[in-house]
């Protein structure tokens, strides 16, 4: 075979040939690279045949970083869920898990390749879920307005079912509610809260707002006063020793402090007493029987002797 015919193809239009092959070259290249394109997505990890009555608890991932290749068209226009990362657990019996992760878990379109994966391992454990039910505590944050202080609080209803991996439930007293501020508060009050789930393993049935009630009461004070005998008493058939006693008092701050002691008088309940007999009593107060006032007498009993024979 000698050379002349190829000579002839080439000196007749050669620069058009050659440009023709060169624009082949390209062209081909360039679907070559489309095929070949490559892209990378960050996908998350969807455990699934989880056996009845279990969940899964301390991923060391929840998300596969992957590296795709295919017709750039076709990567370009990739939706979330044309991409997934899968791991089976069916049959599955409960406790720590470490399972290989590779390009099998991975579901793609048609034409799209998997070329790389990271973790290439993922450990997790698997829990049976359980129920408990659990007091609810009020959190209380803040201080009262001067010269009142917190008394009782209490929340409505009072426990609360709780759901759960078994981890994640075993160490719980109790379940907070969300923050109730008394700052500056001056009287009683109800708030309705929902509750403080800090832990996303934790998980609520029914959830419902909670009743959370205040009591806020003013400080007490104290004052010391002096009583005298009823002047009735000695129109009556009894007498009564000593004339004079010392009576104590507590209350709220603003009612002792507006307490006016002039005339205060103690009387003696005489009406199942035997005139026979020589009693001890303890005295009444009438001026401070109403109201929110504690009382203490000195003495505490006094003597009651009929007068008649």
């Amino acid at each position: 075979m000698t050379l002349r015919p190829i000579t002839r193809f080439l000196k007749h239009n050669g620069i058009l040939k050659l440009f023709s092959v060169v624009l082949a070259t390209l062209l081909w290249l360039t679907i070559a690279s489309e095929d070949n394109y490559i892209s990378e997505r960050t996908v998350p990890i969807n455990f699934r045949g989880i056996p009845n009555n279990m969940e899964t608890v301390a991923e060391s991932a929840t998300e596969v970083h992957l590296r795709l290749r295919g017709s750039r068209n076709v990567l370009d226009n990739l939706s979330p869920s044309d991409v997934t990362a899968v791991i089976s657990l069916a049959g599955e019996a409960a406790g720590a898990k470490n399972i290989p992760f590779n390009e099998s878990n991975v579901q793609t379109p048609g034409g799209v390749e998997v070329i790389r994966y990271d973790p290439p391992r993922i450990q997790f454990g698997l829990e049976r879920t359980t129920e408990r039910t659990l007091p609810v505590r009020p959190i209380i944050e803040g201080l009262e307005a001067d010269g009142f202080v917190r008394g009782d609080v209490t929340v409505t209803p009072d426990t609360v079912l709780v759901q759960g991996p078994e981890s994640a439930l075993r160490g719980l007293e109790f379940m907070p509610t969300a923050t109730v501020d008394i700052d500056g508060a001056a009287s009683s009050f109800d708030e309705t809260v929902p509750l403080n789930v800090a832990d996303p393993l934790i998980r609520l049935p029914a959830p419902a707002a909670y009743e959370v009630r205040v009591e806020i009461r003013e400080v007490d004070a104290e004052d010391v006063f002096l009583a005298t005998r009823d002047p009735l008493l000695e129109e009556s058939r009894w007498r009564v020793e000593p004339a004079e006693i010392t009576v104590r008092v507590t209350g709220p701050r603003s009612l002792v402090t507006a307490f006016d002691p002039e005339g205060l008088i103690f009387t003696v309940d005489t009406t199942e007493l035997d005139p026979g007999t020589a009693h001890l009593v303890e005295p009444r107060v009438p001026a401070l029987a109403e109201g929110d006032f504690l009382t203490a007498f000195d003495p505490p009993l006094v003597e009651v002797r009929s007068t008649q024979p």
